[in-house]
């Protein structure tokens, strides 16, 4: 935990350095201490409520290593903006802008982790994918969504379509969903007994997944809608915390990765092509990133 609080508090000197205020009263500089703490005490808490905060410290922690990691020595003025909305919020809640923006940073940083030539797109109204992605002369969107609540399956998978589209020269992308303010609070941060288990625990970011992928395939059918046939990949995540209650030494934390990838029944056309090589970039990515195989897995819809 303590180099856990010195790295993140180097990385708040970075941001700083970027022009980012990040404040005393800031969540990550709140996470430095509440990491420190922990150091210095040489325990973890027992409250439950301690508890979720200290996981969440953990996890935040992490993402923003991941972050700056890639960030260039010359601030950008466009991924400061997002930078600023990223720090806010509060030490253990989520479901807010800042969460959000955060997602958005992190889907980034694991393209370029995965070597990735990229571009962010900015657009006020939201017309335009958070990313777009390089290969020769061909231009990938990736677009970033992470609903809070009960999801609008219909709603997220039209605009992310849209903004896909809006991309000229743009041969199909990927929609990235974080599903982490959608899953029920226990599964956030989870408490129970014994080790975490593995198997059927991955399975949980299935149900709200399905409704999105039944917004993009046809099962009746077995192929792509029509309207979505510039959908090549579909990525969910969300984030778990878990605490053995029998033994608080140390916090499991992580992400469920599932993905599909589309036009795998049509494996000799272009399309069905270039969406490998788009889910291969990604899945690169998170693996680069930290997170092991052991987490990705296709989704069985």
């Amino acid at each position: 935990m303590g180099d856990l609080a010195s790295r993140l508090d180097e990385t708040v000197s970075r941001l700083r350095g970027w022009g980012i205020r990040v404040i005393d009263a800031s969540r990550l500089t709140k996470s430095v201490s509440q990491l420190r703490t922990v150091a210095d005490v040489g325990s973890f808490p027992t409250s439950d409520s301690d508890l979720v905060r200290v996981a969440h410290a953990v996890r935040d922690a992490q993402e923003f290593f991941e972050i700056a990691d890639v960030l260039p020595e010359s601030a950008l003025k466009p991924l400061a903006v997002d930078l600023q909305q990223a720090v806010g919020g509060t030490l253990g809640v989520g479901g807010n802008a800042a969460a959000q923006f955060q997602s958005q940073l992190w889907v980034g940083a694991m393209l370029v982790w995965a070597g990735a030539r990229t571009a962010m797109l900015l657009n006020a109204e939201g017309k335009r994918p958070d990313f777009v992605v390089e290969n020769g002369v061909s231009l990938y969107p990736v677009e970033v969504k992470p609903p809070s609540g009960k999801i609008n399956a219909p709603h997220l998978v039209s605009e992310a379509t849209r903004q896909i589209a809006a991309v000229k020269r743009g041969h199909g992308g990927a929609i990235i969903v974080d599903l982490t303010d959608c899953m029920p609070g226990h599964l956030s941060v989870e408490f129970g007994h014994g080790p975490r288990g593995d198997g059927a625990d991955k399975r949980v970011i299935q149900k709200p997944a399905r409704p999105i992928h039944n917004e993009i395939f046809d099962t009746a059918l077995g192929q792509i809608k029509p309207n979505r046939r510039m959908v090549f990949v579909l990525l969910t995540f969300a984030r778990y915390a878990y605490w053995n209650r029998d033994d608080l030494t140390r916090p499991y934390v992580g992400k469920y990765v599932a993905s599909v990838v589309y036009w795998r029944h049509h494996p000799n056309t272009l399309a069905a092509h270039r969406a490998r090589w788009l889910a291969g970039l990604i899945d690169k990515g998170i693996r680069a990133a930290g997170h092991g195989a052991s987490e990705l897995e296709q989704l069985d819809l």
